[in-house]
């Protein structure tokens, strides 16, 4: 069984991932016109840069990061469409700051 230090090191990772993932969402919608983008292929951009999410992974990121106001998440069975929003814009350009989303990856 894991040590109570052990989980909190796993849970602090597992945090890290997300908000590292709802980053790179953020930032490959606001460089790519129209900025909108279905979930797969948002999926498969993470996936260049090194993650792995599942599909259900990208829909709870997606969701989280909608429920933030930083982006529009639109169910139109079978898509998926996210749209960044004026605030996650904001966001993507360095212009403000959010908890519970990584700071920009610097290169």
């Amino acid at each position: 069984a894991m040590g109570a230090i052990e989980a909190k090191q796993a849970q602090g990772r597992a945090t890290a991932e997300r908000q590292r993932r709802r980053r790179m969402i953020v930032d490959v919608l606001a460089m790519d016109a129209p900025n909108a983008h279905n979930i797969d292929i948002l999926r498969a951009a993470l996936r260049e840069l090194g993650e792995r999410p599942g599909r259900d992974e990208m829909e709870r990121l997606a969701e989280w990061l909608a429920a933030a106001g930083l982006v529009e998440f639109t169910r139109k069975s079978p898509l998926m469409v996210v749209r960044i929003t004026d605030l996650g814009r904001d966001l993507a350009a360095g212009r403000i700051e959010f908890a519970g989303v990584a700071l920009p990856i610097k290169d």
